[in-house]
Formats: structure tokens, sequence, C-alpha cells
């Protein structure tokens, strides 16, 4: 499916009026499985293709080149999606220089500190290599090649297909691809990067930014191929009842930290399906780190407004996850299977975070021992880069 979907991307580019120029694209993993998702069926296989192609992204292609001409020398187009729809950005490599030179944060450091604040400096160039050198070393270890082999054997079995086993096998399969898939881009970033070197030794800040991102979420999809962790994950919030019952601010309060999913989700491109059922919202996240992330979110998150002892207000809602049922959500009854699965986990009667907003604005999360001031970069999908670093700094 991939080696078709790539050969029809390559015939997009010689399409009268996109011929004769000069193109450079990188993919994002998840704009390929967007297009993954929207053009194949197990009924038409591939026919669906090229209409999902002109239908989600000639439109925004064309806008970007529209808006900002077509790309010229190291500047190139960035391919992604959200879940919902193709984003193409143009990234131009001289636009983003920053003159000082300096980084305080010392000879290493962490993806999650470059992907919030990319500074350009060799000590950022270093800790990414650095990383990527040790996924390498991962992907040749006996354990991960034993993986992929093991996996290619049960897939051949005569009686695979009848196994309802198929679904999880077929899953981490596809995980594996996906790594390989994002490990290239990684791959064509990292030469870009080092392309936009300048004479005062500064590279890109908006490629350091990109890479660092790009590594992350290899790390993580490593981890879940290698743990067995579920690819997709369900979401829900709820007002924690007995914190004084459905108010208009609990209620408020809830759908922040729903949209906190959303924003994080969207910023680590991972797919999101959403779904309703009884009055409740249910997000259906897959991507690289997925679920071992937001199941630590499973608890409580008090949010406080006014003193820090809480004085004045007291808003909790509860954060609850696990993970989606085998095979693919059909949307007339995905609402009723995410509910099944989610009503299945015990109730976590801990709390997870606690956050104060205003002037005075902290986040304290005690599950992990971080705290932090910037309340607005949590709860608009850093949560978990925040955090990173936060522990880091007080470690």
């Amino acid at each position: 499916m991939r080696q078709i979907l790539q050969k029809e991307l390559r015939n997009v580019l010689e399409r009268r009026g996109l011929r004769n120029r000069e193109w450079a694209v990188e993919w994002e993993s998840s704009g390929l499985e967007f297009l993954l998702d929207k053009g194949f069926s197990a009924q038409m296989g591939a026919r669906p293709l090229k209409r999902a192609i002109d239908q989600y992204l000639l439109a925004p292609l064309a806008a970007t080149i529209v808006e900002h001409r077509v790309p010229e020398g190291d500047q190139f187009l960035f391919v992604r999606s959200d879940g919902k729809s193709i984003q193409v950005e143009f990234v131009d490599p001289d636009a983003d220089r920053v003159a000082d030179n300096t980084d305080s944060r010392g000879e290493t450091v962490e993806l999650a500190g470059i992907i919030l604040q990319a500074n350009g400096t060799d000590a950022e160039r270093g800790s990414i290599a650095h990383e990527q050198r040790l996924l390498d070393v991962r992907f040749d270890t006996e354990e991960w090649q034993s993986l992929c082999t093991n996996l290619s054997l049960q897939m051949a079995e005569p009686e695979f297909w009848r196994q309802p086993s198929r679904f999880k096998v077929l899953s981490r399969f596809a995980l594996m691809d996906r790594i390989k898939a994002a490990s290239r881009t990684a791959g064509a970033l990292r030469e870009r990067l080092d392309k936009s070197r300048n004479s005062a030794g500064r590279y890109s800040t908006e490629l350091m930014s990109r890479l660092a991102r790009q590594v992350y979420g290899i790390k993580a999809g490593s981890i879940d191929f290698l743990s067995d962790a579920p690819v997709e994950t369900a979401v829900r919030v709820e007002v924690a009842l007995e914190s004084g019952g459905e108010s208009d601010g609990a209620i408020k309060w809830r759908d922040e930290l729903l949209e906190m999913y959303r924003k994080w989700a969207a910023k680590r491109g991972m797919q999101v399906g959403e779904y309703s059922y009884a009055g409740a919202t249910y997000l259906a996240i897959s991507g690289f780190g997925a679920h071992r992330t937001l199941v630590d979110e499973c608890g409580l998150h008090v949010y406080n407004d006014g003193d820090e002892d809480g004085s004045h207000s007291r808003l909790v809602a509860r954060v609850r996850v696990a993970p989606t049922p085998p095979g693919e959500l059909k949307a007339q009854n995905a609402g009723v299977e995410l509910k099944k699965v989610v009503d299945a986990q015990p109730l976590s009667p801990t709390i997870i975070r606690r956050y104060r907003g205003g002037a005075a604005s902290l986040v304290r999360d005690a599950k992990r021992g971080w705290r932090s001031g910037n309340f607005d970069g949590v709860v608009t999908g850093d949560f978990d880069l925040i955090g990173a670093v936060a522990g880091s700094a007080e470690d």
C-alpha cells in the first residue's frame, strides 16, 4: 500500500501545471498515514487512492503554492496531517536565523527542550545526532530483528487471517512500517539541517525543531514496538461529580482538558477520531507513544482558581483511558464500543496534576514530581514536553 501511494504521489508532481518545476517535498508519517487511511479499503483496494489524493492533497498544495510560490534552493514543502486533513507547509531554512550563538542549556540538550525552543546550536545538533545513533543501534539489535521476523512468520501461517489475534499482529507490523517511514524522513531532514549551517555556526531553528519532533516520535514508536503497547487509545474526560456536580465551571474545565488532548495529538502528528455517545465525547488517538503517554494521564485533574490553597474555587475532572477495541472502528457504533472499553477500566482516585491559572499560574504534576509556571503551554498540548524539561531540571 505504501509503495503504491508513493508511486501515485510521484505522478501527482508530473501533472499539468506542476511539471517542470523543482520540487522538494518531505512527508511526515502522519500525512502518509492519513492518505493510506483514505485511499484504501478492504472492498475496493487502491481504487479510492487517486480520488483521495485529489480531494485531500491537491487543494492545500495549490493553496501553499499560491501563497508562497514554489520551493527554491534549500526551501521545501513539508506535508503532514492532524487526522482530519492534509496540511502543506512552506519551509525556508534561511528565514529563521538567530544572531546569538550561545546556548545556556549546556552540551547535552533534551529533545523536548529543542522542540519547545530550538536555538540552532551545535549542542542541539549533537544531542539529536546522539539520539539518532541510539535508534540505529536499537533497530540493529537481535531483539528488534527477531520481532520483525516473528511477525512475518505469523502472517505467513495458513490460518492467520481467521485468527482473532491477527489484528494485534497486523497493528504491530504496521507500526514497524511507520517507524521505517518516519526514520527516512528524519534522515532527509538531518541532511537539510546540515546544509542550513551558516558561517557563524548557526543552524535553521525551524529545521532543528522539526527534526527533534521527528526523532522524539520515532523514539516513542520504537518503545511501543518493543513493549507491544497498544497503537490506538480512547480518551474520555468527565466531571468528577464528587467535587460538586456539573456546574458551568466544571463543564468548562472538562472541555478545556479535552481540547488539551486534541491539541497534543495534533502537535505530535497523531491521527484522531472523535465520537459522541450518551452525552460524552471520545477521542480515538493513534500515534507513536499515544497510549503510553495518555495512560499516565488517568486520574483526577484539579483546577484551583485563586490562591494556591484553592480557597476560591476548585474544579475537578477525571481522565479515563483505554486501548481501543481490536479491528477497525465503525463510525455508526464507535461511540458504543469506546464507552464499553473505557467503562471497563477502574476509576482512579489519584490526583495527576493541579493547575492554577491567572497571573501566578502554576502546574504541579503529583505523579511525576515536576512543576512549571507555563500553564498556557501545558493546556495547549505541550504537557509531555514541559514535564520532561521540568523533570530533568529538578533532577
